[in-house]
C-alpha cells in the first residue's frame, strides 16, 4: 500500500546529484572555476628571479615551473608571452616568496586580548622580538591555532625593506606587479583567505580586480537557481498534489466513519427490535388472561388480587372450592405448575376458602394442539 506520509531527504540526495554531475564535467572546466585561486610564485635566485604556478585549490593539485628569468627586457617578453597565451597564469596573483635566509620568522606566545589590535601592538614591541625597528623591515603576522588558557601563539613574519624593495623593482622591469609578499616558512597559498598575511605595504600592492570573479559567481548562482526551479517545481506540484489527495482521503475518511457509526446505530436499533419481540412473543397477553380466568374461575370464585412477576402469575382470592381451582386452571392448557404459596383458610363471614396460589403462563408458541 502506498504510504503518503513518507519522508524523503532532500539533502542526501541533492550532494549526491551534485556530486555526480560535477564528476561528469571535464577536467577543463573543472579548472575554470579555480583560475582565479592559483598564484604566481616569485623567489629571487641570486641575480635572476625563478617564476613557478601553484594552485592547490583544485581537485588536483598544481605546481608548475614557468622558468628562471633575468633581469631584462628580453626576460620580460618571454616572460609575459608566457603569462598572456594562458588564461590560467594570467588569472593567478603573482606572490613574492622570501627565501628563509633573506626572511625571518619568530614564534611568539601573547596574551588572548592582544589579537584586537595587535598590528599597534607589534608597532611598539617590534624591536623586543627583533633585532630590527619598524622602519627598517616590513612584517605581518599569522595566527597558529586558537587560544589556550587565556594565550595564543603567533608567527611574526618580518623582511627587510630593501630585500623587499629590489625584488619589487625587479618585477617592475620584467613588467609583473606583486599582489603579496610572504616568506618561506608560511606559504599563503596553503592558508585558508582569512588567515592570509602580506609583507607587502598597502600601496605596493597590486590586487587583482573581484569584479569578474563576481559576474561569473552571480551568473553560476542564476544558473544553479534555474537548474533548482527546474528541479523542485515538479517535487512541489507532486507535494502539492499529495496535500490534495490527503484532504481528499481525510474527508472519504470522515464519511466512512459517519456511515460505519450509521450501521452501527441501525444494528443496535435493529438487535434491541428483536430483544423486543423475542420478549413481547415470549410474555403472554395479561388481556387474554384475564379473559381466560374470567370465563374459567365459577361463580363462587372471586379474585381480590392478581400479580403477574417474573416468577408467574399470582391469585388472591376467594372460593368455594379452592383445591379444584389447580385442575381448572392446567385443564385450560395456557397454565402450568399450579400451586399454592400459602396455606388455605377459611373466611367466617363469607364462609368461603381464602387461597393464595402461584402458576406458570404458557407461551403460545408453546401451547399444545387441542384435540378435536
Amino acid at each position: 500500500m502506498l504510504k503518503l506520509d513518507t519522508e524523503i531527504n532532500i539533502g542526501a540526495f541533492w550532494s549526491w546529484w551534485t556530486g555526480e554531475l560535477v564528476s561528469l564535467l571535464p577536467a577543463s572546466v573543472i579548472d575554470g572555476f579555480n583560475h582565479s585561486n592559483g598564484f604566481l610564485i616569485v623567489e629571487p635566485k641570486e641575480q635572476n628571479l625563478l617564476v613557478t604556478y601553484q594552485n592547490n585549490s583544485g581537485y588536483r593539485n598544481i605546481n608548475t615551473l614557468l622558468g628562471e628569468f633575468e633581469v631584462n627586457e628580453s626576460a620580460s617578453k618571454r616572460l609575459r608571452s608566457i603569462i598572456d597565451n594562458d588564461a590560467m597564469y594570467s588569472h593567478a596573483e603573482v606572490v613574492i616568496r622570501i627565501p628563509a635566509a633573506l626572511g625571518m620568522q619568530k614564534i611568539i606566545s601573547l596574551p588572548e586580548i592582544a589579537t584586537t589590535n595587535l598590528q599597534q601592538m607589534l608597532t611598539y614591541e617590534l624591536d623586543r622580538y627583533t633585532p630590527f625597528n619598524p622602519q627598517q623591515v616590513y612584517y605581518d603576522v599569522v595566527k597558529l591555532g586558537k587560544p589556550v588558557n587565556a594565550q595564543i601563539s603567533v608567527a611574526l613574519l618580518v623582511v627587510q625593506r630593501h630585500v623587499l624593495d629590489e625584488i619589487c623593482e625587479q618585477l617592475a622591469i620584467l613588467g609583473v606587479a606583486p599582489a603579496y609578499a610572504d616568506c618561506e616558512q608560511q606559504p599563503i597559498p596553503l592558508l585558508a583567505p582569512k588567515e592570509r598575511y602580506n609583507l607587502l605595504p598597502q600601496a605596493m600592492r597590486h590586487l587583482k580586480s573581484k569584479k569578474p570573479q563576481v559576474v561569473m559567481y552571480c551568473s553560476l548562482g542564476i544558473l544553479v537557481t534555474m537548474l533548482l526551479i527546474l528541479f523542485l517545481h515538479p517535487l512541489w506540484m507532486a507535494y502539492q498534489g499529495i496535500d490534495k489527495l490527503k484532504a481528499h482521503l481525510h474527508k472519504v475518511e470522515k464519511l466512512a466513519l459517519q456511515v460505519e457509526d450509521t450501521k452501527r446505530g441501525i444494528d443496535y436499533l435493529y438487535q434491541a427490535t428483536n430483544q423486543l419481540m423475542t420478549k413481547k412473543r415470549n410474555n403472554p397477553a395479561l388481556v387474554e388472561i384475564f379473559n381466560l380466568l374470567s370465563k374459567e374461575l365459577k361463580d363462587d370464585t372471586s379474585l381480590s388480587q392478581l400479580r403477574y412477576t417474573a416468577s408467574g402469575l399470582e391469585l388472591l382470592g376467594e372460593s368455594g372450592n379452592a383445591s379444584a381451582l389447580i385442575a381448572a386452571l392446567e385443564k385450560t392448557g395456557r397454565f402450568r405448575n399450579t400451586r399454592f404459596i400459602s396455606p388455605v383458610t377459611q373466611d367466617r363471614t363469607s364462609g368461603k376458602e381464602r387461597f393464595q396460589l402461584l402458576t406458570e403462563i404458557i407461551p403460545v408458541s408453546n401451547n399444545a394442539p387441542e384435540s378435536k
